[in-house]
């Protein structure tokens, strides 16, 4: 049975070094799903970035990857369906 998980981020980012007077901040989540068949897993996920309570970044999409034995690392592919900034 392949493992579900829910993830949460959050938060705001950090620029030492530079002062902006304006308040950043991102949400986003993700299902993960996997593996599938002992090689797959993957996952949806949704992001927003806002700065100031104004939307300056949203995007939603899927990631799927593939792991093969003989091949030493995973292959990955994303697809961002929904971009917004």
């Amino acid at each position: 049975m392949p493992a579900l998980r829910i993830r949460l981020v959050g938060g705001e980012p950090v620029d030492y070094g530079v002062t902006i007077d304006s308040k950043r901040r991102f949400l986003g989540t993700s299902l993960e799903v996997g593996p599938l068949n002992q090689r797959w897993s993957g996952s949806v996920y949704f992001i927003r970035q806002t700065i100031d309570s104004t939307i300056d970044r949203e995007a939603a999409g899927l990631e799927m990857r593939h792991f093969a034995p003989q091949v030493p690392s995973p292959r990955c592919s994303t697809t961002t369906r929904y971009f917004a900034g």
